[in-house]
């Protein structure tokens, strides 16, 4: 059974989310990095590994950006310790959240169903 979220953990996770928007923002300078949003981050327990949620606004290059943020994770982990101030800067792990699409999904078939319904 996983470990129930602490305030601190999740502080933490808030402190690293807004960081890396904002290293994302300034730093990409136009790449399709900059397309990218984080939505969530995950942080272990014991601070030493964090999952990056991210959606992208081109559902196309989602895996090209995806795979990009992690090969730049190591680049990314440096920007961010020179920010914040932890003991242990986590290993940073980029993953496509879908929920946007997902969401957009269901939407689309609710409207036809209500559509149909008429």
């Amino acid at each position: 059974m996983p470990k129930k979220e602490t305030n601190r953990t999740r502080r933490v996770a808030d402190l690293i989310q807004a960081e890396l928007a904002n290293i994302l923002l300034r730093e990409s300078h136009g790449s399709d990095l900059s397309l990218a949003t984080i939505t969530e981050v995950s942080v272990s327990p014991d601070f030493s590994h964090a999952k990056i949620f991210v959606s992208v606004l081109d559902e196309n290059n989602a895996k090209k950006v995806i795979e990009a943020l992690n090969e730049e994770s190591k680049n990314l982990r440096f920007l961010l310790a020179k920010r914040i101030v932890l003991r242990v800067i986590p290993d940073l792990k980029f993953v496509y959240d879908d929920t946007a699409l997902h969401g957009q999904h269901i939407s689309s078939l609710i409207d036809k169903a209500l559509k149909d319904h008429k």
